[in-house]
């Protein structure tokens, strides 16, 4: 009956094409005198060569067709990335641990030298060596929680086990939940992904490593206006400006100077003095400063060597002899005009070397992961339920007898329900359908979707 009606309605459609190009035969001989027939409907009933191509039902049909047929489809397409990210990892891996063997003579006590200068060119090489090993990581680490989460997913008779079991399984997610329903194969590759993954969160970022040297070095302070000083200096170290010198020493290790000469034009004091005055009814003066900034008299003002003060004749104060006492914790501002750094025989070097037994730990786990991820790939028989589109799917062809009648129960009364087909609960299955129950809508949260002590896990992470 089907194919008769598709018969008769492939007739109605020649028909139609008949009469269309007739039509057209008409209007072109007779156009000035036969009124034209609406050419948009029998257009639209004309099929065109070639337009099946551009028909989405007939796309979407020869994906569904190319995605049940071909076997690189689904999770095993995923699966099969993962283990081109895992071996690619693994070559990067592997290139390194040839440099540390060809680079600066090979391997001492275990350590490489990658790279030697200065503490700051290191520093920049060992940041873009960490930014290479996280990358290679995040790609390793990812191709394994994706396949942990295939290994773990059930098929559609692990499911059933389940059920009958009074047991419920988890889809969708990475679960060790599920290591009790799935076979020992599947759990033992499951187990290799995961224990592997702990050596390379521990040995990875610390197999390429910085060692930083530097100078001690100590700053002086000598008189600008003293010129065969500063003549003598300019002859034998290097003359830096103020952003210079800065620069150079505003860090933790200073490899290609040492000491530091920093010349000084102008240095600031505040000196006070208190008066007293019996007459005055002994009435106390707060403190007055006194600035004093000229750089002829830079020496002549202080005495370095016993730390008393000495005013100068120009400024007269009471009773100074009485009065004024060396100030405690004397605060100096000092104006640099430029500074001379001394340049070392041998510049200490810096270097960003690599671990032997660290690298070779990280290539272990990386080809294991490989390995596993590969195996995973070639274990063509069963379906994996990865996804809940997977699961619906499966529920849909084949309907599941556990959750029958229960199309508006909630989690918990489904769950019940498993119980008791699976003979932990003296209840009937009956008591947990919802025929003839009407629809009433519930205000939910986002959180109620995954259980209390998950949320409050991921909360603390």
């Amino acid at each position: 009956m089907f194919a008769d009606s598709v018969g008769r309605s492939f007739n109605n459609t020649s028909s139609i094409n008949t009469e269309y190009t007739h039509s057209v035969s008409i209007s072109e001989s007779t156009a000035a005198t036969t009124p034209l027939v609406n050419p948009t409907y029998r257009e639209s009933s004309v099929p065109r060569k070639g337009l099946s191509r551009y028909n989405p039902w007939s796309l979407g049909r020869k994906l569904d067709h190319w995605q049940r047929s071909n076997k690189y489809s689904g999770w095993r397409l995923g699966v099969l990335s993962g283990s081109v990210m895992a071996s690619f990892v693994l070559m990067c891996n592997v290139v390194l641990l040839l440099v540390g063997m060809l680079a600066k003579g090979g391997y001492s006590a275990g350590i490489a030298t990658l790279h030697t200068g200065s503490a700051t060119r290191i520093g920049r090489l060992s940041t873009m060596y960490h930014v290479l090993i996280n990358v290679l990581s995040t790609l390793l680490l990812s191709a394994s929680n994706y396949t942990m989460q295939v290994l773990c997913s059930p098929t559609r008779n692990d499911v059933d086990k389940a059920h009958a079991l009074g047991r419920h399984v988890n889809i969708g997610i990475l679960s060790a939940q599920n290591l009790r329903c799935i076979n020992w194969r599947r759990v033992a590759l499951w187990w290799t992904l995961t224990l592997s993954s702990i050596p390379l969160h521990l040995f990875y970022n610390a197999a390429i490593f910085k060692v930083t040297t530097g100078n001690q070095y100590n700053a002086y302070f000598i008189n600008g206006a003293n010129s065969s000083a500063t003549t003598s200096l300019n002859s034998t170290m290097h003359n830096f400006t103020n952003h210079d010198w800065g620069k150079v020493y505003d860090a933790q290790y200073v490899s290609e100077t040492s000491d530091i000469y920093l010349v000084v034009d102008q240095v600031s004091y505040s000196v006070e003095y208190l008066s007293s005055d019996p007459v005055e009814h002994n009435i106390t003066e707060m403190p007055h400063p006194v600035f004093i900034d000229p750089p002829t008299t830079l020496f002549q003002l202080v005495n370095f060597s016993d730390g008393h003060w000495y005013v100068p004749d120009w400024y007269t104060v009471k009773d100074k002899n009485d009065n004024l006492r060396t100030v405690p914790n004397l605060t100096r501002t000092y104006h640099i005009q430029y500074a001379f750094a001394k340049p070392v025989d041998q510049t200490i070097t810096s270097k960003v070397q690599i671990g032997l037994v660290f690298m070779i730990i990280v290539i272990v786990c990386n080809a294991v992961k490989a390995l596993a991820m590969f195996l995973t790939f070639l274990d063509h028989r069963p379906q994996y339920l990865v996804t809940s589109g997977d699961a619906l799917a499966s529920f849909l062809s084949r309907p599941d007898p556990t959750t029958l009648g229960c199309c508006l129960s909630p989690y918990d009364k489904i769950e019940q329900r498993i119980k008791v087909l699976g003979n932990l609960d003296s209840r009937t299955p009956h008591e947990f359908s919802d025929r003839g129950q009407q629809w009433i809508e519930r205000s939910r949260s986002l959180d109620n979707a995954i259980s209390r002590l998950r949320g409050n896990a991921s909360f603390a992470l």
